[in-house]
């Protein structure tokens, strides 16, 4: 029996070379980032500024739950 691979095989924008090197899932991934925040007594504000994250940034695939670091997920096949 043939299992036919629907997943999208190259992303092209943010996340060029991204794959999860576990199963190939190259879809969505949950990925901690840095970013700015106002923060007061009463609580944070978002100030609309960038989403970053780098090649240590650690990553989980949501297809089969593996984790890593962002570095051990690029494929370096960027666009």
């Amino acid at each position: 029996m043939t299992t036919e691979n629907t997943e999208k095989q190259e992303n092209e924008n943010c996340l060029a070379g991204i794959k999860c090197p576990k199963c190939g899932h190259t879809e969505d991934f949950d990925i901690a980032i840095y970013t700015w925040v106002r923060v007061t007594d009463d609580g944070t504000e978002e100030t609309g500024a960038a989403v970053e994250w780098d090649d240590k940034s650690p990553i989980h695939c949501r297809a089969c739950s593996h984790a890593g670091t962002v570095k051990e997920f690029t494929t370096g096949e960027e666009a």
